[in-house]
């Protein structure tokens, strides 16, 4: 049954199997080129890179024989051993172990395509070498000590889980900092960038900032902009203090005719620390590109949240070197450098751990400065990582001022609440026309939804608003009108605009319309509608796209039906895009549903890092 070797069926093998595992014409074209040439084209090759190429394609970096649960699934059903499946896969001519430049590279019982197995290796032993103890910067532990007590004075909070992350980022070449909304990861990340600039005093490191998008470096730099302002800073450090960030495309320099850097691994950056936030969002081939450009000495320090969404392109890169949501500890070499910075009570709070290997470059911060013990957005958050439906439920049912669930009656009574959300919170935005007011207001309230596709989607859901914002108005008027929100969706290199990046169009007093966009290098960027093409409206978007913003209100829309696109990554990134306040509106069965759902990427990373 699995020996198919006529070409004619090549492609009603794809046919057959195309819809129950989701392969596309590009999993069933890589498959048989790979084919090509070999003696025997069979059943279980063709299956077998077709699988590969689709969950690549959906963001893990290999497949692993023996757990991956659609495999069995796939050998039940056509009555195939596992052992034959194995058997044909390695005799194979395109499969080989990590010496042989072959396009399918194995290692132990994971198959990766070569290039991914080959960042993911660099990737894990940069990270090591970068986190041995023995590489540890103990030279000015005195000096330290004295500048850690400047910033970190006594605290309520033992340990004080900020001034553990500054200690880690001071000592070591590679620190991961996680922490979710309002736990003061940019205080602390000017706290160690001031404590850095004063050890090495009068000398200047060069400290770089990025972000993986535009918008997630906009608001870094504003962060820290207005962190620095409460932290008391000498004014010689306030001197040399960095206020700028890019995008990491940027900061390695994007060569888009070639899709290479500028700066790699012949040619590195002058840079002496480099610190990356949102790094959630960073896939496993851009975090081995910036960390190839990097000087063997370079100290690379990580923000982000571990319980956030992965990147969109392969890989759970932050997630696994944070070890995956799991408890983490620390070895008793380090716990003796913390006993130079914690008294003993202090110390009694820092978990042991035998399997440290990178263990004491990971840090957590745990105390939300933002949400107070009353607010329902820091509860929520927190249930929802916890997969705690119980509690969730009891919020949902209190009479907490930054939580509303809202569920529709039927699917026109939840398009009415959209038009209501519309006309309260965007209307305004139509007759602004400084592009300042414009943003701030902008800022205020946004639409999420899990999904892009549907009536739930945000293509029915921009569809609808706009509809009832321009229906008076004649055609042209219709495409481009003042106020109109507009996101990139692919990167505009001739316009210097990215993936991502939202504007506003306004008019003037002329009645000319231009499209305005935060710029990084100067306050705005302006483009005329006619040389934009690759964008969609945006009242409202996905969870992914908000990933790096940061909204006062936010509405997060749920279909009436248990959707595979909704996970508890999703629902906890959503929930945490707000300030203020959270609006539900759809079903809880569909919320219930979703966070009991987790994302799985399958993974080397995490089992070179942490095995």
């Amino acid at each position: 049954m699995n020996r198919l070797t006529n070409p004619d069926l090549d492609y009603n093998i794809y046919n057959s199997l195309k819809e129950e595992y989701s392969f596309s014409f590009l999993d069933f074209y890589f498959s048989k080129f790979l084919l090509e040439n070999e003696a025997e084209k069979s059943f279980i090759l063709y299956f077998f890179l077709m699988y590969l190429s689709m969950q690549t394609r959906k963001g893990s970096i290999c497949i692993d024989l023996d757990k991956d649960e659609k495999i069995s699934e796939f050998l039940a059903k056509y009555v195939i051993s596992k052992d034959l499946f194995k058997k044909e896969i390695y005799e194979s001519s395109f499969v080989g172990t990590d010496d042989k430049n072959l396009p399918v590279i194995f290692e132990k019982n994971l198959f990766y395509l070569n290039r991914y197995y080959n960042y993911e290796k660099f990737f894990a032993e940069f990270i090591m070498q970068k986190s041995q103890t023995e590489n540890y910067d103990l030279k000015k532990i005195d000096k330290l000590k004295k500048i850690i007590q400047k910033y970190f004075p006594l605290s309520e909070i033992n340990p004080d889980w900020q001034k553990f992350a500054a200690i880690t980022a001071c000592i070591s070449n590679f620190c991961a900092v996680s922490g979710g909304p309002g736990t003061g990861k940019t205080t602390v990340t000017v706290k160690i960038i001031a404590i850095l600039l004063e050890l090495d005093y009068p000398k200047k490191p060069e400290i770089l900032l990025c972000a993986p998008t535009g918008k997630a470096a906009s608001r870094m730099v504003e962060a820290i902009i207005s962190a620095i302002s409460n932290i008391g800073l000498d004014d010689e450090i306030k001197k040399y203090f960095p206020v700028k960030a890019s995008t990491i495309h940027r900061l390695l320099g994007f060569l888009p005719k070639t899709n290479k850097f500028l700066y790699n691994k012949e040619n590195r950056l002058k840079a002496d620390i480099v610190i990356v936030d949102e790094a959630s969002m960073i896939d496993m081939k851009l975090m081995s590109n910036l960390c190839e450009a990097l000087e063997d000495d370079a100290k690379l320090i990580l923000l982000g949240d571990r319980f956030q969404l992965a990147s969109v392109s392969p890989g759970s890169v932050f997630g696994d070197i944070c070890k995956r949501g799991e408890k983490i500890g620390y070895s008793e070499k380090y716990i003796d450098v913390l006993k130079e910075f914690y008294d003993e009570k202090g110390l009694e709070q820092i978990p042991l751990s035998e399997n440290i290997k990178i263990s004491d470059s990971i840090s957590e911060l745990k105390k939300s400065y933002r949400f107070d013990e009353k607010s329902g957005i820091g509860k929520l958050a927190e249930a929802v990582k916890n997969v705690d439906l119980k509690k969730c439920s009891e919020i949902f049912n209190s009479d907490l001022e930054d939580i509303e669930f809202i569920e529709p009656e039927n699917y026109s009574d939840f398009k009415n609440n959209i038009k209501k959300f519309a006309l309260k919170n965007y209307k305004r935005l139509l007759d602004l026309k400084d592009p300042d007011t414009a943003f701030k207001f902008f800022s205020e309230f946004m639409i999420l939804s899990p999904l892009n596709e549907g009536d739930y989607g945000i293509s029915t859901l921009n569809s609808i608003i706009e509809n009832l914002f321009t229906s008076k108005k004649n055609s042209d008027e219709k495409n481009w009108y003042n106020g109109k929100p507009v996101i990139i969706t692919q990167n505009d290199y001739v316009n210097n605009l990215f993936n991502g990046d939202t504007g506003i169009c306004l008019e003037n007093e002329k009645g000319e319309k231009k499209v305005f966009f935060q710029s990084l290098e100067s306050e705005y960027k302006t483009v005329h509608p006619v040389r934009l093409n690759e964008l969609k409206t945006v009242f409202a978007m996905t969870v992914h796209k908000s990933q790096g913003s940061e909204f006062d209100n936010i509405l997060i829309t749920l279909p009436d039906y248990d959707s595979k696109a909704l996970s508890r990554e999703l629902i906890y990134t959503a929930i945490t895009r707000a300030k203020k306040k959270v609006y539900f509106l759809g079903s809880r069965f569909s919320f219930y549903n979703s966070i009991k759902r987790s994302v799985s990427r399958s993974s080397g990373l995490y089992y070179r890092l942490w095995t």
